[in-house]
């Protein structure tokens, strides 16, 4: 895997750059975004979420404590 690919749009991994390369890379500013820039970015990539976990029930939490023989 190339680093590009894994670091997205840093050639390199992002925290041994200096900040100007990362918001140059990232087409920012120091100041922040303008709300305008920040809503086409919501709505071209969405909102900056993580996926909801689904919760593991009673019965399967109680089958999964004997997963691992040797606890």
């Amino acid at each position: 895997m190339s680093d590009t690919s894994r670091f997205g749009a840093f050639p390199v991994a992002p925290h041994s750059q200096p900040a100007a390369a990362c918001l140059a890379a990232l087409d920012a500013h120091p100041d922040g975004l303008t709300g305008a820039e920040a809503g086409r970015r919501l709505a071209e990539h969405g909102p900056n979420r993580l996926p909801e976990v689904r919760a593991r029930g009673p019965v399967l939490r109680f089958l999964l404590q004997f997963y691992n023989v040797l606890i």
